[in-house]
């Protein structure tokens, strides 16, 4: 699934040091060389939770194995929040928002609590 926790960095300074983690959510690619070339995108879709490839007029879905590739030449990255004390555990945070956004359309009663 989306390649979560993929990326980690630091803090910028002051009271919010600390480690983050960032999902990956995109994904620009070029094939060619310096004088032209084609360029593609791969996507991922928070909706469904599939990755799809974006080239001229179609978008087709992928694998997310091929999401990884020599051609990527701009990674786009969301920045999630603090990485966990190393529990196992996925913040409260990132919990009441799978919650709150249910496949059925319908609000948790969690996620109801935690807006």
């Amino acid at each position: 699934e989306k390649g979560e926790g993929a990326e980690k960095g630091e803090g910028g300074g002051g009271e919010d040091e600390g480690e983050y983690v960032y999902d990956l959510y995109g994904v620009s690619n070029h094939m060619g060389g310096m004088g032209g070339g084609h360029y593609t995108a791969h996507c991922w879709n928070e909706e469904n939770g599939e990755w799809y490839n974006f080239n001229d007029s179609e978008a087709r879905r992928m694998n997310e194995s091929a999401v990884r590739s020599a051609a990527a030449y701009v990674l786009f990255y969301k920045r999630r929040g603090k990485k966990d004390s190393g529990n196992g555990k996925e913040s409260s945070r990132r919990k009441a928002s799978k919650d709150s956004s249910r496949k059925d359309g319908k609000e948790s009663k969690e996620g109801k609590e935690s807006k």
